[in-house]
């Protein structure tokens, strides 16, 4: 079986199918998937599954939400005392956690993922034996980590390459919040300045996979080309509160791309958000999405978004603050209100904080979360 099915295990003599991990886990997957029982030591198809076997999508979407079921079956043996391998007993709430970390997401260090998966695991079991045996245990699981990426590239979810890891994965490594363990940090430290890591990223069907499971579950997936007639506000909102940077400029232009979108429509949204920290937002991911920043000269003396201009140049230091008259110093300072709002604004910005559920306060983030998102 293991030749027809071309695992590569053939050659090898062992007692059972148990032995070898690839058919194991082929076999396993098979029963989870209702394709083949078991009837008196033999192996059998079902019959009710060849409608399946005939929709290569469905059977691939089904084979893609399984897998988190069949941690024993991904994992290796375990070498220690432990009965089975410490990341198979909660493979079904790790695997998820690291493909939502993945999503939106370029390429990923492995490494990076290894130690917030050991971290996890920690949360989930008491392990207050000696370091040489966690040490050990943090090989294992993060050996049984490189495994489950192998198979998620062979389901065609991921893709495995190899190269320097991005700056961002060790710019919050000094953070006071951090809450890596000192030697994790220290390892992740001299890992990621080596220039030829392992890297992943989802591929186009694992980002639809993980996209599906996540709205399933009611959560929040945005997908670059579904904004394309959405409403101005609704477009900068959602790009500066979910969206990482490229993928926020190809979703703009997206937008753009469409017949009556321009961006005099979409500044002008940003003019009659009433909350100066929501504008800057919108403003800023607006900006950094065409070229040039060009935007920000053209609005340096908008008489509604001067202010969230002026911040802009000068963080950007092309400003400085002394360039700022006396009046537009104390504009500069004004609050959450826009520029000129006055006692009308002062009402309209009342009621949109109400409508808005306290969103006046936006965060810009560059994707992905949970496990292994820094």
């Amino acid at each position: 079986m293991s030749a027809l099915l071309g695992t590569g295990e053939d050659q090898l003599r062992v007692r059972s199918a148990a032995d070898l991990p690839q058919l194991n886990l082929l076999l396993a997957w098979a029963k989870k998937l209702r394709l083949t029982r078991t009837s008196k030591g033999r192996l059998l198809r079902v019959a009710k599954a060849a409608p399946l076997l005939r929709d290569p999508e469905t059977l691939w979407r089904r084979a893609f939400e399984t897998l988190p079921e069949l941690g024993r079956a991904v994992t290796v043996p375990v070498t220690t005392w432990r009965p089975e391998p410490i990341l198979a007993e909660v493979f079904d709430e790790i695997l998820p956690d690291v493909l939502n970390s993945m999503y939106g997401m370029d390429e990923m260090p492995v490494v990076r993922l290894e130690e917030t998966v050991w971290l996890a695991c920690q949360e989930y079991f008491v392990l207050d034996q000696e370091k040489r045996l966690l040490d050990l245990w943090r090989r294992e699981v993060a050996q049984d980590l490189g495994r489950m990426f192998e198979i998620l590239s062979d389901l065609g979810a991921v893709e495995l390459s190899r190269g320097p890891a991005d700056p961002l994965y060790a710019s919050d490594l000094d953070h006071d919040d951090q809450p890596l363990p000192s030697d994790a940090v220290e390892r992740l430290r001299t890992a990621l300045a080596e220039p030829d890591l392992p890297l992943v990223r989802l591929t186009a069907l694992g980002v639809r996979g993980v996209r599906d499971r996540l709205l399933a579950d009611g959560r929040d997936a945005p997908l670059v080309g579904e904004l394309a007639t959405a409403p101005p506000a609704e477009l900068l909102g959602v790009l500066a509160q979910h969206y990482p940077p490229e993928d926020a400029v190809a979703e703009l232009h997206g937008w753009l791309a469409q017949p009556g979108q321009d961006i005099e429509t979409l500044v002008q949204a940003v003019r009659e958000c009433p909350f100066r920290t929501r504008a800057g937002a919108m403003l800023r991911v607006l900006t950094d999405a065409l070229p040039g920043r060009r935007l920000l000269q053209d609005l340096r003396d908008d008489p509604v978004l001067g202010p969230a201009v002026w911040t802009q140049l000068i963080d950007a230091g092309e400003m400085t603050a002394e360039a700022l008259s006396e009046r537009e110093n104390l504009l500069l300072g004004g609050g959450e209100l826009p520029v000129g709002a006055g006692t009308r604004g002062a009402r309209r910005a009342g009621r949109a904080a109400q409508e808005d559920g306290g969103w006046g306060r936006l965060r810009v983030r560059g994707g992905g979360s949970g496990v292994g998102a820094p």
